[in-house]
């Protein structure tokens, strides 16, 4: 989470919430001072997954089973999740439906937010326009803004993948080239230097990075991205990457499961029945 510590003081909150009860508490707060948290709606391919897939799973709510086959989004965790959503929305920016991911970014930017769910990028942007441009409104922004960590909810504490990957097709011209390169890249001796160079922004998903100091930045306000490998997750969950989850992610569908609940058009209920139905559609799609 991006989040502005002097706006929640301002708004009688002494530290960012650690708990999802709290953080709804704390939403009506800084909606009634005028700085709303913002959480992504729309239809973003990032921030969409970034900022709802991990509230399902607090919830102790899940996509499939183990098998990746077996639909499991219909349960009384996924209600919860989304009765949470509904009450979430009253107290945010309506504008949020339609954010895409640049607009979550200039709404923090612009303070018409205090929290949005974020990776660094708009730290990043105000800290390199304070300090290469003399900018004093991106300084400001810079030094009140801080970073935080998901809340825990009923099934614990978590995030969400964003994925990139390189592969060597079968049919590639070059494939021992290929492999090459890919095997001097993920050499410690580069891969370490070369996450230290992306300030926190590009996270290598290797276990034990977190214990090697040299691959973090120096910012105290980047130190929580070194923690994000132990509580993330990949969409699907609790099955395996899956065609039929990439066809449901594509589709937006649990953030339209979400954001259906919020604004009414759904009772929470209906809402995780139609998304369920998506999903079922996903999985014969993939399965024909």
């Amino acid at each position: 989470w991006n989040w502005r510590p002097d706006f929640f003081s301002a708004a009688g909150i002494s530290q960012f919430p650690d708990t999802f009860d709290q953080l709804l508490a704390a939403a009506q707060k800084l909606h009634d001072y005028g700085k709303p948290i913002g959480m992504t709606l729309g239809h973003a391919p990032g921030d969409g997954k970034s900022t709802n897939f991990p509230v399902l799973w607090a919830f102790g709510g899940k996509e499939f089973e183990a098998d990746g086959k077996t639909v499991a989004l219909n349960s009384p965790e996924t209600l919860n999740a989304v009765k949470w959503y509904a009450q979430m929305f009253k107290y945010m920016d309506p504008a949020v439906l339609g954010w895409l991911d640049p607009d979550n970014n200039q709404a923090f930017l612009t303070e018409q937010c205090s929290a949005t769910v974020n990776v660094n990028t708009i730290y990043l942007a105000a800290r390199d326009a304070a300090d290469q441009k003399g900018d004093a409104n991106m300084k400001h922004i810079a030094d009140a803004m801080d970073h935080a960590n998901w809340p825990s909810g009923p099934a614990g504490r978590f995030g969400n993948y964003n994925i990139n990957l390189w592969a060597v097709f079968a049919d590639s011209p070059n494939p021992e080239g290929g492999k090459a390169f890919l095997r001097a890249f993920f050499d410690k001796k580069f891969l370490v230097p070369w996450t230290k160079t992306g300030r926190s922004y590009f996270i290598p998903n290797f276990k034990g990075l977190d214990n090697i100091p040299e691959a973090w930045p120096d910012d105290p306000k980047l130190k929580i991205f070194r923690e994000l490998n132990k509580i993330n997750r990949l969409p699907g969950y609790a099955g395996p990457p899956s065609a039929a989850t990439t066809d449901a992610v594509n589709k937006f569908v649990l953030v339209d499961m979400f954001a259906n609940a919020a604004t009414g058009k759904m009772q929470p209920e209906e809402a995780v029945a139609w998304a369920t139905d998506q999903y079922k559609q996903s999985v014969t799609k993939a399965q024909s």
